[in-house]
């Protein structure tokens, strides 16, 4: 997110232009509460609309999600394209058109953001779990790839990985992987669960209690 600091050095201060000022002091109320969200929300809108700016069209688009409302941050600017956009736009609304089940959308905000700002991790998990979802699997498998040769096989790598499988592998593929998690995790209930309901479709026999 591209929200801003409550404080700022005074050398920067004398730099700041009066929409600076002004949106700086709205994202710090934003932080007081729900109420106070919204009402900034309201003013930051207005705001944008008085100066198109750039800066404040970013902390819009950051508020509305951060609010829940996914549908409005895509509002904001529905005619800027990704290479219009800053890192943080692009990992905001690539969020708020994958919740809205945008998925083209998102995808193409996701791979933009990894594109543009390689480093930033989430541009390659977005691009992972959005191709999967439109069942574009080499794209999923590459931004995958990417993502571990740069960051390394952490828990978002994992989680992005098995839904990934999930979605593209053979069910007696994906039972072996299953299995295998299972004896790492047996307390995992929704494991168990989506285990059992596979192999009931194949009538195999049900996991052995320990």
């Amino acid at each position: 997110m591209s929200l801003c600091t409550a404080t700022t050095a005074p050398s920067l201060l004398a730099n700041q232009t009066p929409t600076d000022v002004a949106r700086e002091k709205i994202i710090i109320f934003s932080r007081q509460g729900d109420a106070q969200l919204q009402q900034a929300i309201s003013q930051l809108d207005a705001l944008y609309q008085r100066t198109n700016d750039r800066k404040v069209r970013d902390d819009l688009i950051a508020l509305y999600l951060r609010s829940g409302q996914s549908a409005k941050a895509l509002q904001v600017c529905p005619e800027c394209s990704p290479s219009q956009l800053s890192e943080s736009e692009l990992e905001n609304l690539g969020k708020a058109a994958r919740n809205e089940k945008q998925f083209e959308r998102s995808y193409a905000l996701y791979e933009q953001l990894a594109k543009k700002f390689p480093n930033n991790q989430n541009g390659w998990l977005g691009t992972a779990l959005v191709a999967t979802e439109l069942k574009r699997y080499p794209a999923a498998k590459n931004a995958l790839a990417n993502y571990k040769k740069r960051f390394g096989q952490n828990g978002g790598f994992k989680d992005a990985q098995n839904y990934f499988l999930d979605a593209s592998e053979a069910d007696m593929a994906k039972l072996g992987r299953w299995q295998s998690m299972l004896e790492k995790d047996p307390k995992n209930a929704d494991l168990v669960r989506n285990l059992y309901r596979l192999a009931s479709k194949y009538n195999m026999r049900p996991l052995q209690e320990n």
